[in-house]
C-alpha cells in the first residue's frame, strides 16, 4: 500500500538512509541525496518533508553519492554524506515537530538552518561510507584508492582522521605521475587531519582540488556486507575480528586491512590482497568470520562470476574454494561474450533468508546486466560449494495496458520484452528478511517484491494476466507449487517512469508491518507499507 509520495527534485536521487534511535526517543527520519547537491529530510511519522540539508555555507558542491546513518551517543540524529567534491559531511538532522502536530497558522515556525562538519582528506569522489557504533568510527572509501577512518566521538568538533588505509604501491604511483594538473607539493597528510565547523576553507580547498585532482587509479567501490541478509550493513567488520576492514575495488581486487586498537597509523598497507575478478567487483558478502580470516563471496561486474574465497588460506595455496562461472551465459544476453566474459555481468548481489538462524548455508540473489529479465538464486555452503537453484523470469511478459506506449499494445495479448532493454534490466536490488525475499527495481520504473525465495524449488515464475485488469501488471504472481509470491508495487501509477536506484527498509509503529522507501531517476520518493 502506498504510504506517501514526495517530489524532491527534477534531478536523479542516488542514495538514501534511515536515521533512528533504538529507544525510539526521536521520530525516525529518511534522508535522500542525489544530483541536486543537497539532501532532503523526511519524517517517517508525519510522512512529510522535514527540511533541506543544504545552504550557501554548508553542504556539497557536487553530486551526493552516498549517505550513511551514524550511531552517536547524542540525543539528536546524525547522518554522514559523501559527494563528488571529495568531501564527507557530518550532519545534525533538523529537529522539528511533525507537521501533524503544528499549531495554528498565526504562529510561524522558524526552520533552523542545516549545519554540518566537513571531513577533508580525500582527493577524489567519495564512493562509499560505513559507520560503526562502538567505537564511533566512520570509514570512507574514495576513487583516490584510499580508505580513511574518522573518529566521531565528539560530534561538536566534527571528527578527526585516525588512519588512512592505502593499497600496495599507491603512494609511489601517485608521486611519479606525469599529470601536469597534479600538485606534487601538496601535503596530503595535513589535509587528512583537517576538519572545520564552517566552510571557510571551501574556496581555497575547491581551487586546490581542481588543480591536484588525479585520474582514478584503483577506486574503492565498497565495503564487505557483514550481515548479508540485512537490507543494510551496520558494521564495518565482523565480531570475530572487530578491527578488520575488508573492501573491494574497481580493478577486481579484495583488500583486507587490520587496524591496531592501540596504535593508529597513517597510510596502513593491506595485510591481504586477492585478484578476485577481471574488472570491477559489484558486491562482497561475508559467509563466515574467523579470527584467522573471513570466508567471503564476491560477484564480478564484467566476468559474470560468483566466487568464494577463504582468507585463512595462505597466498598461493588456493584461496578460491568455490565458484559459479558464467551465471548469465545466455543466447538472449545483449552482452558480448569473450573468454573473460562468458555471459552478462552481475550488477548486484544480496543475501536472502533469516540471519538469526545459525547455518553455514547462504542463499544469494544476483541480477545481471545483460537484460534477460531474470534473477538467479545460488546456494553457497561453508566449504565453498555452490549450485544454482533456479532462475526467476519475473518480468519476461507484460500484459496489455495503455501505459506501455513504447510497445505495440493494440493486440489483447501479453508481449515479450526485448532482451537488453531497460525494462529487462535490474537497477536496484535489496534484501528484505521479513518476507524471506528481495525487492527489485527495473529500468522502466517497476518495483517488485518477491517473497519466500529460500523455501521454493527449482521453477520459473511468470506473471499471470488477470482478465479485465488494467493495471500495469497483475498485482500478484503466485507459483502454488513453490510458494514464491511476486508482488508488483504501484510505482508507475505514482508517476515513476525511470529506474529506481535506492531502497530503505524500516520498521513502522504497526505490528507486522514494515516500511519500504524507494527513490531514483525521477527525483520522487515513494513510501510503501507492506504486511509480513
Amino acid at each position: 500500500m502506498l504510504s506517501f509520495r514526495i517530489p524532491i527534485s527534477e534531478r536523479p536521487l542516488f542514495a538514501s538512509t534511515v536515521a533512528t534511535k533504538r529507544n525510539k526517543s526521536v521520530a525516525p527520519q529518511l534522508v535522500v541525496g542525489g544530483a541536486n547537491h543537497g539532501l532532503t529530510q523526511i519524517c517517517l511519522l508525519s510522512k512529510r518533508e522535514n527540511g533541506k540539508l543544504y545552504s550557501k555555507d554548508y553542504g556539497h558542491q557536487e553530486w551526493v553519492t552516498c549517505v550513511e546513518s551514524l550511531h552517536l551517543p547524542e540525543r539528536d540524529l546524525h547522518v554522514a554524506s559523501g559527494g563528488m567534491d571529495s568531501k564527507v559531511c557530518v550532519w545534525k538532522l533538523i529537529n522539528r515537530k511533525p507537521a501533524l502536530q503544528r499549531t495554528t497558522r498565526s504562529v510561524t515556525e522558524k526552520v533552523p538552518e542545516a549545519q554540518c562538519f566537513d571531513l577533508i582528506g580525500h582527493c577524489a569522489s567519495i564512493s562509499c561510507l560505513r559507520a560503526t557504533e562502538q567505537p564511533h568510527f566512520l570509514a570512507s572509501g574514495s576513487y583516490d584508492s584510499t580508505i580513511k577512518i574518522w573518529d566521531l566521538s565528539s560530534s561538536q568538533q566534527g571528527g578527526s582522521c585516525v588512519a588512512t588505509l592505502s593499497q600496495e604501491g599507491f603512494s609511489s604511483m601517485m608521486r611519479t605521475r606525469s599529470d601536469s594538473n597534479w600538485d606534487s607539493t601538496l601535503d596530503l597528510s595535513q589535509l587528512s587531519l583537517h576538519t572545520t565547523a564552517t566552510n571557510s576553507f571551501k574556496t581555497s580547498y575547491s581551487n586546490s582540488y581542481k588543480k591536484r585532482r588525479p585520474e582514478p587509479l584503483n577506486a574503492v567501490l565498497g565495503f564487505i556486507n557483514t550481515d548479508p541478509t540485512a537490507p543494510t550493513s551496520t558494521c564495518l567488520s565482523s565480531k570475530a575480528s572487530p578491527y578488520r576492514v575488508t573492501s573491494f575495488t574497481r580493478s577486481g581486487v579484495i583488500y583486507t586491512h587490520d587496524l591496531n586498537e592501540k596504535k593508529r597509523l597513517d597510510h596502513i598497507p593491506p595485510t591481504t590482497s586477492i585478484q578476485a575478478h577481471h574488472g570491477p567487483i559489484s558486491s562482497l558478502l561475508l559467509l563466515s568470520s574467523h579470527p584467522g580470516g573471513d570466508v567471503v563471496v564476491s560477484s564480478g561486474l564484467l566476468d559474470g562470476a560468483i566466487r568464494c574465497f577463504d582468507l585463512r588460506i595462505a597466498e598461493g595455496r588456493g584461496r578460491c574454494v568455490g565458484r559459479c562461472e558464467g551465471l548469465y551465459n545466455s543466447k538472449q544476453s545483449s552482452v558480448k561474450t569473450s573468454r573473460e566474459n562468458p555471459g552478462g555481468g552481475i550488477t548486484m548481489m544480496v543475501g536472502v533468508g533469516n540471519s538469526s538462524t545459525a547455518s553455514d548455508v547462504l542463499h544469494v540473489v544476483a541480477s545481471g546486466g545483460g537484460g534477460d529479465a531474470s534473477l538467479k538464486i545460488v546456494e553457497v555452503r561453508g566449504g565453498g560449494k555452490m549450485r544454482t537453484l533456479k532462475g526467476l523470469e519475473v518480468v519476461k511478459e507484460v500484459p496489455p495496458t495503455t501505459l506501455w506506449t513504447s510497445y505495440n499494445v493494440e493486440e489483447n495479448k501479453s508481449l515479450t520484452l526485448p532482451p537488453g532493454s531497460p525494462s529487462s534490466t535490474a537497477y536496484g536490488l535489496t534484501s528484505v528478511p521479513q518476507v524471506d525475499g528481495v525487492v527489485v527495481a527495473w529500468g522502466d520504473g517497476r518495483v517488485q517484491l518477491i517473497r519466500n525465495l529460500t523455501k521454493s524449488s527449482d521453477v520459473n515464475i511468470r506473471e499471470q494476466t488477470i482478465p479485465g485488469n488494467q493495471s500495469i501488471v497483475s498485482p500478484h504472481m503466485v507459483c502454488a507449487s513453490a510458494g514464491t509470491v511476486v508482488e508488483t508495487l504501484s510505482t508507475r501509477s505514482s508517476g515513476i517512469k525511470n529506474a529506481i536506484r535506492s531502497f530503505s527498509v524500516y520498521e513502522t509503529d504497526r505490528n507486522r508491518v514494515m516500511g519500504l522507501s524507494c527513490s531514483g531517476d525521477d527525483g520522487i520518493v515513494l513510501g510503501f507499507e507492506i504486511n509480513y
